[in-house]
């Protein structure tokens, strides 16, 4: 079964092969000899064994895989010397076939020099082309050596949507070459988000300056774009670059789009930040977000505090945690936030709901992330706490006592035996099996310390 044509033909000189037409005359035909020959000699003036007429039908099938292998004989021989037609088949079968047909004629474009290089920009810029035969034009186009120039030059005319979006992914595989190109293309409103989000894909410090120039743009998605790359270069042992990048950051804290604040927010979560601002610093800069309207950013921020790793940090997080106003889905985010910060504080913060029955779910939340504590002194402070609040156990509450069973193990304080034995014995059988595999873990823990103290 011939495989299928893309919606469009790249190749509009290609026609399907119809019946036989009246016998030509004797003048007729030797012209058309010449005519086939012609077109086979290539530039050297060497004849090459290429089945023409097979492959165009092949073409016109759509049965790739035959016309890459009637291209075969060609391969050998350098790309200048390919005939216009043989270049376009090439072409056709990278962007409209699939499988081993689409790679071994992919392998030969950087070959064919600016031939690919104009073929394939014809295809960008035809708005009758098929879009997944004017995205595989630019991807391939965005891969060959010499192509940021022609990239760079069809986004800045680009006037359509789709086009600028194409274009945008090749100019960034086309590497820091189109630097220049993209920065051009960011004066033009019609071409400006799809410039910084090619800019964005390209990691060197050549593109913090351009972006710097649109993180204050009408878009709110443009400074969204340009706040995140910069965000990659915080830090940066240029204190030059560095500077604007931090000063456009926290002017995008306060951004009145929730996008740009949640990218501000992530940004200032890196190590680099943390290196550039200081811990204290950073935290007067985040501690407002902790109160953003947008729960999502509320959340990062919170995250993003609790790698400072301070007893401050956990102080911060904890104030919200605690406020009558804060709703229980914030509440349940800032939990892990607020243990990840590994104080004493934190603990000591989560250790009321441990007792509080009227919040069950935030109950159940702080019982399994005491349980993921790794520094091990506190993990004495977490399995000293669950001892306090957790005994009794709720005897009607599984999934609490499944938890505690869990968490307990996890810690592997010897403290928490006999709480893990008596959920053991516990009635339902997934709790009772949970127990008795965490006093497994428990007991293989304290013989490997007595054994490796």
């Amino acid at each position: 079964m011939p495989l299928p044509m893309p919606r469009s033909n790249p190749f509009h000189f290609i026609r399907p092969i119809g019946p036989p037409s009246p016998s030509p005359s004797d003048s007729e035909v030797m012209m058309s000899q010449e005519s086939h020959r012609s077109a086979l000699v290539p530039a050297g003036g060497l004849a090459l064994d290429f089945p023409l007429e097979a492959a165009i039908t092949a073409a016109t099938e759509g049965n790739w895989p035959r016309v890459v292998e009637h291209l075969e004989p060609l391969a050998a021989w350098p790309g200048d010397q390919w005939p216009a037609i043989a270049v376009d088949l090439a072409i056709a079968a990278a962007t409209g076939g699939d499988g081993a047909a689409r790679r071994a004629a992919t392998a030969w474009l950087p070959a064919l020099g600016h031939q690919a290089l104009d073929r394939l920009g014809e295809i960008i810029a035809d708005p009758l082309a098929a879009f997944e035969q004017r995205w595989q034009a630019g991807r391939l186009l965005g891969q060959l050596p010499g192509a940021a120039a022609q990239l760079t030059a069809l986004l800045t005319d680009g006037e359509d949507e789709e086009l600028t979006g194409i274009l945008a992914g090749a100019v960034a595989s086309a590497g820091a070459g189109a630097i220049a190109g993209l920065a051009a293309a960011l004066e033009r409103k019609e071409t400006r988000s799809a410039a910084a989000a090619a800019l964005a894909k390209i990691c060197h410090p050549a593109i913090v300056a351009p972006l710097l120039t649109v993180t204050t743009d009408t878009d709110p998605q443009v400074r969204a774009i340009a706040i995140e790359a910069l965000a990659n270069f915080v830090g940066d042992r240029d204190g030059a670059r560095s500077g604007p990048i931090i000063a456009a950051l926290e002017a995008a804290l306060t951004d009145p789009a929730t996008v740009v604040r949640r990218a501000a927010v992530d940004g200032l979560a890196t190590q680099g930040a943390r290196d550039a601002f200081g811990g204290e610093a950073l935290l007067m800069v985040l501690r407002p977000r902790l109160d953003d309207l947008d729960f999502v950013t509320c959340e990062r921020a919170a995250a993003a505090i609790a790698r400072l790793k301070t007893p401050e940090a956990a102080q911060a997080i904890a104030a919200v945690l605690h406020r009558p106003t804060t709703p229980p889905p914030l509440q349940l985010a800032l939990v892990p936030c607020l243990l990840w910060t590994e104080t004493p504080e934190a603990i000591a913060a989560v250790e009321p709901w441990l007792s509080n029955p009227v919040a069950p779910d935030l109950r159940l939340t702080v019982v399994r992330h005491l349980g993921r504590i790794q520094t091990p002194a506190l993990r004495r402070i977490a399995a000293i706490a669950m001892m306090r609040h957790c005994d009794p156990l709720p005897n009607d509450d599984l999934d609490l006592k499944q938890a505690i069973a869990t968490a307990a193990g996890q810690l592997g304080d010897p403290s928490l035996r006999p709480m893990l034995e008596q959920l053991g014995r516990d009635r339902d059988r997934r709790v009772s099996l949970q127990a008795i595999a965490s006093l497994q873990a428990l007991t293989k823990a304290t013989q490997d310390f007595q054994q490796n103290p």
